[in-house]
């Protein structure tokens, strides 16, 4: 890093915020010294613990050479509006004000949260404004149809609106912006063991400048939970994810997805990862477009990862993003009905899962342990997903079940299939520009030349009209 940190030798309060060892992990790291003479940060350490008997740093990936990283609360490195120091001992805030203070009014929250609600039901907040928290601005647990609507929420340290358990909440119409981590964070809602959905509905937002502080947050994040629409919003200018999924039977539908993914690498729009049983979504009628990589990075519009499985993803529009699908060694997935246009490669399906060493082979992984922790050959779970019930009896490993038909490929890249994978996708019907008698997508709206082949084989038409908010 040069001479650079020789300035800072002698400051007390040092922090260090980076992507120190993956670029999908931030952290915040302590300094506890720098030496010039070997041009070294040494992290400061937390206090050991029952879980990590050992002194450790705040980071568990660990750090390596050549990753993005910044130090902050330097009082020497104070020289642009908007920047600010804190020093702990004497507790003083200094602060250089982005515009003059005469004209402006500085506010400062020290309210962990601004609305709580714990088993609170039918209660409706509209047209207002919620904000400044240093925590989470809304905070609901349990609890039956609280309502959101035509609000503004913004100016959170956590995320604007957190929400676990519960049936039939809503959040529509409003604006979710400014949150120091994600926008909407729902866990635990509905039951997994039973299937039985939560039937909460995230619609016709704008949500954006979300991870503000957290870059490694996501726009919406779904944890365990099942039953849950996310529908006509507008999701952009997010450091991550714009939607990173888990649990059951979530339908992502009619969403205007964009700009998303600014900060982080090796990750996409709308994220799964590393569970046979969080199945059943539908990703539907979405349009992902300039999805544009950091240097180096890579980022995919819906990305599948570590033998993710059981998708529909169809009637989605996919332009100018660096990759379309990525299906990470997964299973039982029908891509169907897409329009990929101007993309660097359109669909990316791997057998990753092949490989005898692997966690799909191994008792003691984390997607053998997450499948024997569902009552996944049991109804209901037998009935809804009858292709899990003998999983480890067909192969476990081998991606099964997952069709690609009725796709269109226009000025884009390529279809990548790993070898190992090749014999198990079924392709059918699927129609690029030198395709006899396939005609082009008429402009602006993705509609598809009446004359074209592809109607005649099954394509139809994307309700483009729909997408986004309304």
């Amino acid at each position: 890093v040069g001479s650079r940190p020789e300035r800072w030798v002698h400051e007390p309060n040092i922090y260090l915020k980076g992507f120190f060892f993956w670029d999908w992990a931030n952290a915040f790291e302590a300094v506890e010294s720098i030496d010039i003479e070997t041009k070294t940060i040494k992290a400061a350490v937390e206090r050991p613990d029952i879980l990590h008997p050992t002194p450790f740093p705040y980071h568990k990936y660990g750090h390596r050479d050549g990753q993005r990283y910044f130090a902050f609360n330097l009082l020497s490195e104070i020289d642009s509006p908007g920047e600010w120091y804190f020093d702990r001992q004497r507790k003083i805030l200094y602060f250089y004000p982005p515009a003059p203070l005469s004209t402006k009014t500085v506010e400062l929250s020290i309210l962990p949260v601004v609305l709580s609600f714990n088993d609170t039901s039918y209660v409706t907040f509209q047209d207002v404004i919620v904000e400044e928290s240093r925590s989470n601005l809304v905070s609901l647990k349990k609890g039956t149809g609280i309502l959101f609507t035509n609000t503004l929420l913004r100016n959170s340290a956590g995320y604007s609106v957190y929400i676990e358990g519960g049936v039939n909440h809503e959040i529509r119409h409003s604006e979710i912006i400014n949150a120091g981590k994600g926008g909407i964070l729902i866990k635990n809602a509905g039951d997994r063991l039973t299937l039985t959905p939560a039937n909460h509905i995230i619609d016709n937002n704008a949500i954006h400048h979300t991870g503000v502080i957290q870059p490694g947050s996501s726009g919406i994040a779904l944890s365990q939970s099942v039953g849950i629409l996310i529908s006509h919003n507008e999701l952009y200018d997010m450091p991550h994810n714009a939607i990173k999924l888990g649990g059951n039977d979530h339908i992502i539908e009619y969403n205007n997805i964009f700009n998303v993914v600014k900060e982080t690498s090796d990750s996409g729009a709308v994220y799964i990862g590393r569970d046979w049983t969080e199945r059943g979504h539908i990703v539907r009628y979405n349009y992902f477009h300039d999805l544009v990589p950091i240097a180096g990075g890579k980022i995919q519009a819906v990305y599948l990862d570590d033998l993710s499985s059981g998708f529909s993803i169809h009637g989605n529009i996919f332009e100018n993003v660096e990759r379309g699908i990525l299906l990470g060694g997964g299973r039982d997935t029908l891509i169907k009905n897409n329009i990929f246009k101007g993309t660097n490669l359109d669909v990316y399906i791997d057998g990753r899962g092949t490989f005898r060493h692997g966690p799909a082979w191994r008792p003691d992984s984390t997607i053998r342990k997450a499948l024997a922790a569902m009552p996944y050959q049991a109804p209901p779970w037998s009935t809804r997903y009858p292709r899990l019930v003998n999983i480890l009896k067909e192969n476990p490993g081998n991606p099964l079940g997952n069709l690609v038909e009725h796709n269109i490929f226009l000025n884009s890249g390529k279809l990548l299939i790993y070898p190992e994978a090749k014999e198990f996708i079924e392709f059918k019907n699927n129609f690029e520009e030198d395709t006899p008698n396939f005609n082009t997508v008429m402009q602006p709206n993705f509609q598809v030349d009446p004359k074209s082949k592809s109607l005649e084989l099954g394509f139809t038409q994307i309700p483009f009209h729909k997408i986004g908010r309304y």
